[in-house]
């Protein structure tokens, strides 16, 4: 943890001076699949950084943090996503697609060592600055694999970007 908190320091401070897109996305949702049996709800906390590649392309960089909810007397768990993620948007600029890509750090007491982490998404622009989307987020180990569907709701701190920004 004392590694993560300096880079999220990094990233707040570039939203200074960034011309780009920085948004915060808060979101939840049900487990599915074998999660299950250990989990009934999955929320997640996330940061982009996206860079304005072109008007209809965005990538960048994201941290965030993956909670899964324990049923009965099994323990939760939770993971620090760290990765890339590429956004498109839709020539009417309403709609976009996109998806995050990265390795999930275990932070468990457990001693859970994480797995491969991935999150397509199908968004929606509510306001310039406010986005909902609705995901699968899925944290990809040996066994067992975490996933949920989930809906969330994004702010963009630069909601007057150059280009359309999420």
């Amino acid at each position: 943890m004392k590694k993560v908190l300096p880079l999220i320091f990094t990233l707040f401070s570039f939203t200074f001076y960034a011309q780009d897109s920085f948004n915060l996305g808060v979101h939840g949702g049900f487990t599915v699949d074998k999660s299950k049996e250990f989990s009934s709800l999955g929320v997640s906390l996330d940061v982009n950084y996206l860079l304005d590649l072109s008007e209809d392309f965005n990538a960048g960089g994201f941290i965030g943090y993956v909670h899964f909810l324990p049923k009965d007397d099994l323990e939760a768990r939770a993971y620090i996503p760290v990765g890339g993620a590429i956004r498109f948007n839709s020539i009417d600029e309403y709609f976009y697609v996109g998806g995050d890509l990265g390795f999930a750090i275990g932070i468990s007491p457990d001693g859970d060592n994480g797995g491969v982490y991935f999150r397509p998404l199908l968004g929606y622009k509510i306001t310039n600055s406010f986005k909902v989307d609705l995901s699968y987020t899925v944290i990809k180990k040996r066994v067992p694999t975490y996933s949920f569907i989930g809906l969330g709701l994004v702010f963009d701190f630069n909601g007057s970007s150059n280009y359309y920004a999420y």
